[in-house]
């Protein structure tokens, strides 16, 4: 039986859309229009109260005035933001299923974590990570090797109250799929100034002595802060000079590219089989990953039977429509296609369903 190529899902995919999609779109178009004038309704009336509050400022004074306001401000913000997020996720559970049938037997979730937090760590593709939040998944089978689609965002949360701070780790694609062959040895491809992987974070972490270090010399002795800091500094050391006992110590391995040398960093802990895994034809490849999905900042691991892809990307993905623009537009779809599909031709681009020999 002759293996489908790129042309023969798309013709698949316009069929099952003009047969089973546009009728569901005619439906959720007038859903959509509805609530659009009630959004409009809801915005005017919160509108016409805070313009009335304005207008009395002269005679109204005092913070519950000053609440008020903010109040019906913020109002204005998260009542367009919310309808549009119900009616996103309505028209998604009404046709996505339709939609990926095309591409096999492929399951489409939100939020689930589809990708477990440990498989992000063990790949050392991200720093330090406490928080997560994930979007569109996807998990399936094409041409018979397993994968999951993950719309992926990683913070750091620290502190807590007015001293909450929220750093982001990884915003983007996390593309996981199972290897053909069981990796011995671990090795990873990081973008040259990526500052947010398990290797750099450790340098963070050293700088961020820096400031520590010049407050303990310059502040008097008789400073009831400085046995704090010094704690603080205790700290830091161990974060950076800590390890994990399961983790494979990566040294950095020089291949001869220098166009790729230029612009990517490669890891391993076995030097020999990261030059089986990373050859000319997959650097070339790899190169060119950045500009097929629109990003600076691409990274690959190899551990254990898996090789995982992260992606940087601010744009929100798979989207078929929202509760702003007509829903018959086919610009659309043919976007939401060509997103799906330039992800599960990785498994051709970077021919993963052949055996590697290791």
């Amino acid at each position: 039986m002759r293996e489908k190529n790129l042309g023969d899902y798309r013709r698949e995919f316009y069929q099952v859309y003009h047969r089973e999609i546009l009728p569901k779109l005619e439906v959720f178009e007038r859903t959509r229009k509805t609530k659009f004038s009630q959004c409009f309704l809801y915005e005017i009336i919160v509108l016409s109260v805070l313009t009335v509050l304005l207008m009395s400022s002269g005679y109204i004074r005092g913070l519950y005035y000053e609440i008020a306001c903010g109040l019906l401000v913020l109002t204005l913000i998260l009542i367009p933001y919310f309808m549009n997020k119900n009616f996103v996720k309505m028209l998604k559970d009404g046709c996505m299923k339709s939609l990926t049938k095309v591409f096999g037997e492929v399951v489409w979730e939100q939020g689930k974590d589809m990708i477990p937090s440990s498989d992000l760590k063990e790949s050392e593709l991200f720093g330090y990570f406490n928080r997560r939040s994930t979007d569109d998944e996807f998990r399936g089978c094409y041409n018979d090797v397993n994968f999951v689609i993950s719309e992926t965002h990683l913070i750091n949360q620290t502190g807590s109250g007015k001293n909450k701070r929220r750093a982001t780790v990884f915003k983007g694609i996390v593309i996981s799929f199972k290897f053909n062959k069981t990796i011995k040895n671990k090795t990873i491809i990081t973008t040259k100034w990526d500052m947010n992987t398990s290797k750099t974070s450790k340098w963070m972490a050293f700088i961020s002595l820096i400031p520590i270090l010049g407050y303990i010399y310059f502040v008097p002795e008789k400073s009831v802060i400085i046995p704090t800091i010094i704690i603080l500094f205790v700290v830091v050391l161990i974060a950076i000079f800590g390890r994990n006992e399961k983790q494979e110590k990566l040294e950095k391995v020089n291949l001869e590219d220098p166009v790729f040398g230029k612009n990517f960093n490669v890891y391993s802990s076995d030097e020999v089989e990261s030059r089986y895994l990373i050859t000319t034809a997959f650097m070339e490849r790899f190169n060119n990953l950045n500009t097929a999905f629109g990003s600076r900042m691409a990274k690959c691991s190899f551990f254990e039977e898996n090789i995982m892809f992260a992606i940087t990307t601010y744009k929100n993905l798979f989207e078929i429509g929202n509760l702003f623009q007509r829903l018959d537009d086919p610009n659309r779809i043919t976007r939401f296609f060509d997103e799906v599909a330039s992800i599960l031709t990785l498994v051709d681009y970077f021919k993963l369903d052949e055996n590697i020999k290791l």
